[in-house]
């Protein structure tokens, strides 16, 4: 149950920060682009979920709720693309 608690500190962080961004645009009179903090947006949640997701998962996987089974399609053909186009920069190294 950690997982959740923890999601509250991140969006407070998150929340605060904006608050200091939005302070500097002020003091400043300058504007960052809508496009930027979008992007800076999503590469936050994808890194904050990332770095969290083991909290959720490790625990599921260690109860025996997580198999080595069915796998969804969309997530199949997803990792064979990205191992398809690695592979020429791994055999490159």
């Amino acid at each position: 149950m950690i997982f959740f608690p923890i999601q509250a500190v991140a969006i407070t962080f998150e929340m605060f920060v904006a608050y200091l961004v939005r302070l500097a645009e002020g003091a400043t009179g300058t504007q960052v682009p809508v496009r930027m903090k979008r992007w800076i947006g999503y590469v936050w949640v994808t890194g904050w979920f990332s770095m969290t997701q083991w909290i959720w998962i490790e625990p599921a996987v260690r109860a025996g709720f997580v198999e080595d089974g069915w796998h969804s399609p969309l997530a199949l053909a997803i990792s064979r693309a990205i191992k398809e186009r690695a592979e020429p920069w791994l055999k490159f190294q």
